[in-house]
């Protein structure tokens, strides 16, 4: 009966809405400050720099919030390389709609980043329930962060080819994390160093770029294939070894 009885349904909701607000820690690694400094130093130009420190400093969590309301995508794409992340992407529970639910349960999708493993996402998510004694977690699917140390020599040939399929911008080269993953871990799983690098349409801001991927009728614009495909046929001929 209802109101005599705990519905799974609605503790697993404000399960979730906990969740949907908790603030992990923020870590900066040393790919993620050489990278913020530069990206930031691009868009915003000479502020970057002291909006990278700050941003890395105490007050970094306001400054973010602050970014969040004229950059959302900008800001979302920051919190996913500084902290791990966490959204609900499945949710089930009922069994007939005239009883009360006993049971629930939610999938999390946690992105780590490089150094964070298992137990420290599953301790993380404990933190974040504590209060919630009737909800019980427990692991699906792990696959361990990784990240390929800088090879100057390689970032060279990179620029250069770049340097040659835009000719007419300036070009620079930064460390970069992935807020997402890819087959690169497996290849590094057996020694090999890799880097994600898939150039785009320069004309494009971040915004209209997080759309088109993984997005509503998810494509590529022209030009950005163009831009891809010349430097990927350029690219072995630069390579120094």
């Amino acid at each position: 009966m209802p109101y005599l009885s705990d519905n799974a349904i609605l503790t697993m909701a404000k399960a979730v809405e906990k969740l949907y607000y908790f603030k992990p820690p923020r870590v900066y690694l040393k790919a993620v400050k050489e990278m913020l400094c530069k990206l930031l130093s691009i868009k915003f130009g000479w502020k970057g720099k002291l909006l990278s420190r700050l941003l890395m400093s105490p007050v970094g969590g306001l400054l973010l919030s602050q970014i969040e309301k004229s950059e959302p995508s900008f800001a979302a794409f920051l919190k996913a390389i500084i902290s791990m992340t966490i959204a609900v992407t499945i949710l089930r529970g009922g069994a007939k709609e005239n009883v009360i639910p006993s049971e629930c349960e939610a999938f999390a999708d946690c992105r780590l980043l490089p150094g964070q493993d298992k137990d420290y996402a599953i301790n993380l998510l404990k933190r974040a329930l504590r209060h919630f004694e009737s909800v019980s977690i427990e692991l699906v699917k792990y696959s361990k962060a990784s990240l390929s140390p800088l090879d100057d020599t390689f970032l060279s040939s990179i620029k250069s080819t770049m340097e040659a399929v835009l000719p007419n911008y300036a070009v620079d080269v930064a460390p970069f994390i992935l807020q997402a993953s890819s087959d690169s871990r497996y290849l590094r799983q057996i020694g090999a160093i890799v880097y994600g690098f898939a150039p785009v349409s320069p004309e494009l801001d971040y915004g209209e770029l997080a759309r088109l991927a993984h997005g509503i009728d998810e494509r590529i614009d022209v030009d950005s294939l163009a831009i891809m495909s010349k430097f990927l046929s350029l690219l072995p001929l630069r390579i120094r070894v």
